[in-house]
């Protein structure tokens, strides 16, 4: 049974691996389009034509809550989040994944400061007589760091649910707040629809790259527990006299 166990896990963790450079290079090819579109100026029409549609929708309780949104991905509240959400998981004892975490949103937002230097797009004029941020637009460092917060905490949380449908719902309102956030952003008029998508298509790449290099540690260190379950699994099994032959 416990060979069954490790055999299964390791081809889920193979086949995870390969899901995961599938898509981190879909990911990639898609940002590179997105950055060539920008750098060309073709990219003008859709945003233009996306933000207007966006805007014909604006009522005051749904500006309130773009607002909202828009703040649970602003570093006034992803910064406290992610100091709790240490604490919490160095006291459950959950360090290598605290470290994972830490090491994914500075690389984000290392990335996100660099690449708006490197593109210097303007920001949009935007909505409701709201402030223009000071810095440039693309890619939208909100789509960024909330993605690669709220997904990293969704992959620590489900994998401590003992369900299915725990860990679906998990994921499903992980990637509807994330979603949401960016929509705020073309909401409010403080970015355009392609520095948003951009922002999750760079952030997902990075992010199924780190997770892909930790399930490659996880398989190596089952690979290597793999031959002594064996060898303790055929010892038990083996007759009497076949041991005190071997003796």
């Amino acid at each position: 049974m416990k060979l069954d166990c490790e055999a299964t896990t390791t081809d889920k963790a193979i086949r995870f691996r390969a899901a995961t450079l599938i898509v981190a290079a879909a990911s990639v090819v898609l940002f590179s389009w997105l950055a060539k579109e920008i750098l060309e100026h073709q990219s003008l029409v859709f945003d233009c034509a996306i933000r207007n549609a966006v805007h014909q929708q604006a009522t005051p309780p749904l500006t309130f809550l773009m607002l909202g949104l828009s703040l649970l991905g602003s570093a006034d509240v992803l910064l406290p989040l992610v100091v709790v959400t240490l604490i919490l998981m160095a006291g459950a004892g959950i360090r290598r994944q605290a470290i994972l975490l830490v090491v994914s949103l500075t690389g984000a937002a290392v990335l996100e400061a660099t690449l708006k230097l490197a593109f210097h797009r303007p920001r949009p004029q935007p909505f409701f007589n709201l402030p223009a941020p000071g810095d440039y637009a693309f890619p939208s460092g909100h789509a960024m760091v909330s993605l690669c917060f709220y997904v990293t905490l969704a992959w620590i949380v489900s994998g401590r649910l003992a369900t299915r449908w725990s860990r679906v719902a998990v994921w499903t309102a992980a990637a509807l707040l994330t979603g949401l956030i960016g929509l705020s952003r073309v909401y409010l008029g403080v970015h355009y629809p392609t520095d948003v998508l951009g922002g999750m298509r760079l952030d997902w790449c990075g992010w199924l790259r780190s997770r892909r290099r930790e399930t490659g540690r996880d398989w190596q260190r089952r690979t290597r527990i793999q031959p002594r379950i064996r060898r303790e699994a055929a010892s038990r099994t083996l007759p009497t006299g076949s041991l005190s032959r071997r003796q």
